[in-house]
């Protein structure tokens, strides 16, 4: 039985150029403005078309080869995708709206009814997930990272008496068209799917207010990978660094012993040398040999002084693999190139900006989700007059030294409470005394009169 073909082999098919066979069972695929016959054989169903990315086949391959075989790319993204829904006491609810408009403690109050909407949306399950939480919004987030963009489509349906958001569904990147209209206004999304034909081309399209887009640096409708400079920076050279490597490692294991022998000895001493030599080795470790006089055992020279060189090559290669903001002390066997920074907490203040970056382009798709939802729950006008908020987020620790600031602030603080508590308590002890005072100043002064 044919084994079938692996993912990428079927992905390098349907993006690279390929001709009909011999019966011209084919597909043509509209693929960078390029009509292509692409052949499809072992192929249980029909493939969807790829977007490519920023318009490059070779980038895209090169993206996914690194999705699914890259250690340092892979980290680099599941580190970025999974902090930013962190919370500082492992709360499993990573966002939340603001009491405030602004974000800030002393700010106008958000509406009542808009927080009421926010909390509702926020802890609601579809299945077993949070549908905005962050198991669903980490995909996103992922999607972004690793190819520019991530795409989840809301499910709307009727909830009671009103319609709401009751779901959330992951729509895989690299099959979505942004569609524009004449002046480069987003229109809708489209799903390219099927075999293509002249007569038709099979599709999906979704209206834009249904999609929630993630995008890492947008440059107009779309973003770019986090990961594009690192393709021909560091990921291209380290596979060919890595197949030095074991090219060298396997030359190195393999090379041959040389026995040498004294000036002395003879073709008979020097086969009956070799007789028990493999006999030992065959039956026991050896840890000794004796030479006669003259008589050395060293590797054949050729790998050994090469070995450095090649792997530290591989090293470097490995540590320009993860993009800046990302502290390289995250990944085992990664050494830092600069402990003093690190000492200042300098790596660690640039991975939190980043993390916040990653958290406010979250932050914009959930706030046009709980937007659509009261506006679906209140109508248009409530929205308009009451919709003003803010998506805020848990504390995100950074340094040690900085989880000591906040310990002591909240001890400052909590002194504080406590100097106020008790000028509060003899404030109103003064006025209970002083109640006391006036009522028997009173008393005495009615039994005067009497």
């Amino acid at each position: 039985m044919a084994r079938p073909p692996s993912l990428f082999t079927r992905l390098r098919e349907l993006i690279s150029p390929a001709k009909a066979n011999a019966s011209g069972d084919g597909a043509l695929h509209r693929i960078g403005g390029q009509s292509r016959r692409i052949v499809r054989r072992n192929q249980p169903h029909d493939e969807p078309i790829v977007r490519l990315i920023l318009g490059d086949r070779e980038l895209t391959e090169e993206l996914c080869k690194m999705a699914a075989w890259s250690r340092e790319a892979i980290g680099v993204v599941e580190f970025l995708s999974s902090d930013p829904f962190q919370q500082l006491g492992g709360e499993t609810s990573s966002w939340h709206l603001s009491p405030t408009k602004d974000g800030t403690d002393d700010g106008v109050k958000t509406h009542p009814d808009t927080l009421a909407i926010g909390r509702d949306l926020a802890a609601r399950l579809n299945g077993k997930d949070y549908i905005l939480g962050g198991d669903r919004m980490r995909s996103l987030l992922r999607s972004a990272l690793f190819f520019g963009d991530g795409f989840a489509e809301l499910e709307i349906s009727k909830d009671g008496n009103t319609y709401g958001i009751t779901g959330l569904v992951d729509i895989p990147s690299l099959q979505v068209f942004p569609v524009t209209d004449a002046l480069g206004k987003l229109d809708n999304y489209v799903i390219r799917t099927g075999r293509y034909s002249e007569a038709s081309e099979p599709k999906i399209e979704i209206p834009w207010w249904k999609v929630l887009q993630v995008s890492h640096q947008q440059r107009g409708i779309l973003g770019t990978p986090l990961l594009q400079p690192q393709v021909d920076q560091a990921w291209r050279p380290l596979q060919s660094v890595a197949e030095d490597l074991l090219d060298v490692l396997r030359a190195n294991g393999t090379a041959p012993w040389v026995h040498t022998f004294g000036v002395n000895t003879t073709e008979e001493d020097a086969e009956a040398y070799r007789l028990r030599i493999e006999e030992e080795r065959g039956s026991r470790i050896l840890t000794d040999l004796y030479m006669a006089n003259g008589g050395k055992v060293e590797r054949a020279p050729g790998g050994d002084r090469s070995i450095a060189a090649i792997l530290e090559a591989f090293r470097g290669y490995q540590s320009l693999m993860i993009p800046p903001g990302v502290p390289s002390y995250l990944f085992a066997g990664l050494q830092s190139q600069d402990s003093a920074k690190e000492i200042a907490g300098q790596p660690a203040l640039a991975y939190a900006r980043k993390i916040a970056a990653l958290r406010s382009l979250v932050g914009a798709q959930i706030r046009w989700a709980v937007s659509l939802e009261i506006v679906l729950r209140r109508g248009y006008d409530f929205y308009r007059e009451h919709g003003q908020f803010e998506v805020a987020w848990g504390k995100w620790l950074v340094t040690g030294m900085e989880s000591e600031n906040m310990a002591a602030e909240s001890a400052r603080a909590e002194s504080r409470i406590n100097r106020l508590d008790n000028q509060l308590q003899g404030l109103a002890d003064y006025h209970n005394a002083a109640s006391i005072i006036d009522e028997v100043i009173s008393g005495d002064a009615q039994r005067g009169q009497l």
